[in-house]
């Protein structure tokens, strides 16, 4: 290093409390990291942290306040991508913002899609100023944690589901393709029964066709009653062919609707990576700056793409239907659950499916003989590194964002009582009718019928109280005895 050099940089030492004394922080709104106090405030009358409440709120007033003893002016802005880009021209000495690190931001090398030239951002580049995220240096790492998931986890009622089994589309289609398989079985087992099994299978079309649909229909659904059975030998040819294309494609029904009503009644969604997440074709909420080129999430198709500035836009897209799932910071996510009861009964948080890096930034200044002269980073950057490993910090972490609000999507299926309450009904009035017929007493004319039984046995001599007395043969069907040749009948 020149002497030149050196000097510089002992100037930058040596000047850095009066650069302190004009120390300008950026921050910008976000669910659970900074938040206004009075949410009727307009972010442009923010000037102190009395006004803010937040995990970024709380570590500004620890590190900067307490720590280091600073004073300092305090703005907030619109979105991340504008606090970024003014810390980038200067006008904000630290951008205090959750930003991932992303190695296109911290590099500065000419790109038309990642780092424009600065001077060509202007008032009108405001409203999407991700080309100019570049240029800036990163601080010690606040926190890491990753994006997660946000989901409707509530299960579809057993009816529902049932009536969404019977309604599907393979459902309906196949059900025609047996009925016309069973329409065209039910000719062909008639025509080879008719004759030698009219019994069974009249020779009338209008009755025997009624026959052979319902031995098609009891046997390609495997239950085979047995009260009609083929006898000729075609028929039985019939029959065997049907048995065996019953049993496969009833299998097939069986198994594609058993897959159906459990992928009707489990709604949640489980995401391992990035790509699980964009093979799914739901409707997914981020960022803006996620759907971007460089973003994770820009493979997703547009239509599916439902962009917002931060969570609360997120969740209540959500809520409204607009978006099946947000794709936000853990950290932000927990935030939002654990301060919002009514989501809790209904929406889970799936787990991170990557890590991010979180830091604050700074402009990134380079003196004319090639010395970086940031005395911002260099005073603040040491004293966020002492302040993260103290337990002061986790417990700050731990208030705006409680373990207690993550949710690994494993729930307890809930009772339907609909269901269990009328099974129950029916057991117990089954169980209270045969009570009421083993203590009922016995009436009037079934004591006497048990007493003329008594009698009629003590009169024959029966010991025994097994003997039953024959009981009287009907008029109807007695028989008038005629002595032999002397037949009243003419031969």
């Amino acid at each position: 290093m020149t002497n030149k050099s050196v000097l510089l940089v002992l100037v930058a030492l040596v000047s850095m409390p009066s650069l302190v004394d004009g120390l300008r922080v950026c921050a910008t709104l976000d669910s659970g990291f900074d938040m206004l106090v009075d949410q009727t405030m307009d972010i442009s009358a923010v000037t102190s942290e009395s006004q803010l409440e937040g995990y970024h709120s709380d570590m500004r007033e620890q590190i900067l306040t307490l720590k280091l003893n600073l004073t300092y002016e305090l703005a907030v802005l619109p979105s991340y991508g504008q606090v970024m880009v003014e810390t980038r021209k200067g006008t904000c000495d630290v951008g205090w913002a959750s930003f991932f690190y992303m190695g296109n931001r911290d590099r500065c090398f000419p790109d038309p899609n990642t780092c424009r030239d600065i001077s060509l951002y202007t008032e009108a580049e405001k409203a999407s100023p991700t080309p100019w995220r570049c240029c800036t240096d990163y601080s010690t790492p606040l926190l890491t944690y990753g994006i997660a998931f946000a989901y409707d986890a509530r299960q579809v009622s057993f009816f529902e589901a049932l009536i969404g089994c019977i309604t599907n589309v393979f459902f309906i289609n196949f059900i025609s393709f047996i009925f016309i398989l069973i329409v065209l079985v039910s000719h062909l087992i008639w025509f080879f029964e008719r004759r030698s099994n009219a019994d069974e299978f009249p020779t009338d079309y209008s009755d025997g066709i009624d026959d052979a649909v319902w031995w098609s229909l009891v046997t390609i659904t495997t239950v085979g009653y047995g009260d009609k059975v083929p006898k000729s030998a075609g028929g039985k040819m019939v029959a065997v062919v049907w048995l065996f294309l019953g049993l496969f494609l009833y299998s097939i029904l069986s198994g594609h609707m058993a897959a159906t009503f459990a992928d009707i009644r489990d709604k949640k969604i489980y995401f391992q990576t990035v790509d699980d997440l964009i093979a799914s074709d739901l409707k997914i909420c981020s960022y803006a700056s996620q759907f971007a080129q460089a973003g994770r999430l820009a493979a997703i198709k547009t239509s599916n793409q439902v962009p917002r500035s931060g969570t609360v836009g997120c969740t209540d897209a959500m809520i409204a239907g607009e978006a099946d799932v947000v794709a936000m910071d853990l950290f932000s996510l927990r935030y939002w659950l654990s301060t919002t009861p009514s989501a809790q009964k209904t929406y889970s948080i799936g787990r991170s499916i990557n890590q991010y890096t979180v830091a604050v930034v700074y402009p990134e200044g380079t003196s004319a003989a090639g010395v970086a002269v940031r005395p911002f980073k260099d005073l603040i950057d040491p004293a966020i590194g002492e302040f993260v490993q103290l337990p002061l910090a986790d417990t700050i972490r731990n208030k705006w964002a409680p373990e207690a609000a993550f949710a690994s999507g494993e729930e307890t299926e809930p009772f339907q009582w609909e269901l269990v309450g009328t099974a129950n009904a029916l057991i117990i009035a089954y169980i209270l009718l045969k009570i009421f017929v083993c203590v009922k007493p016995a009436s009037t004319k079934e004591v006497m019928r048990r007493m003329s039984s008594t009698r009629v046995m003590g009169a024959s001599g029966g010991s025994s109280g097994n003997i039953r007395p024959a009981a009287p043969v009907p008029e109807t069907l007695q028989t008038v005895v005629v002595p032999l040749g002397k037949s009243d009948v003419d031969p």
